[in-house]
């Protein structure tokens, strides 16, 4: 009972700090580009902080189904899903959409290094999961809610 509650603690309230970080502690450049059309449009870091606060919250909303759900497997396939979650929202800013090249821009600065210390948190948040609930499963205990 006790992992359960203190996984979903963990990874909902990493989820929540992840979305909360891009969107208002470390939020990405302001600027705005200007296209050849004259057209102004936000930068690219503007669209990682947009996707990696809805995978914030959707890891948000995985930890608490983690703490809702009691069948073992179920939480280890939810453990994994966040793992892959939280894999997935550090390859948004590093290599699907990126951030701005500039080493001094608040982008690089601060959204970058914070939303890879959370993911990888994370995953091992999901790795410490799933192996503990595989461990007491393969040696005989049985692992209650």
């Amino acid at each position: 009972m006790w992992n359960r509650i203190l996984v979903a603690s963990v990874v909902t309230g990493l989820g929540v700090l992840l979305a909360v970080t891009v969107k208002f502690l470390l939020p990405p450049c302001h600027a705005m580009l200007t296209l050849v059309s004259g057209t102004m449009v936000p930068m690219k870091c503007h669209w990682s902080s947009q996707m990696i606060a809805g995978l914030g919250v959707l890891i948000a909303c995985e930890g608490i189904s983690l703490g809702v759900m009691q069948a073992v497997a179920a939480r280890q396939a939810l453990g994994i899903v966040v793992m892959l979650t939280a894999m997935l929202a550090m390859a948004v800013p590093t290599v699907l959409i990126g951030v701005c090249d500039p080493d001094v821009m608040p982008c690089r600065m601060g959204m970058l290094p914070a939303t890879l210390v959370i993911g990888v948190l994370l995953v091992l948040a999901g790795i410490g999961n799933t192996v503990y609930l595989w461990r007491k499963n393969t040696s005989g205990f049985t692992v209650r809610s």
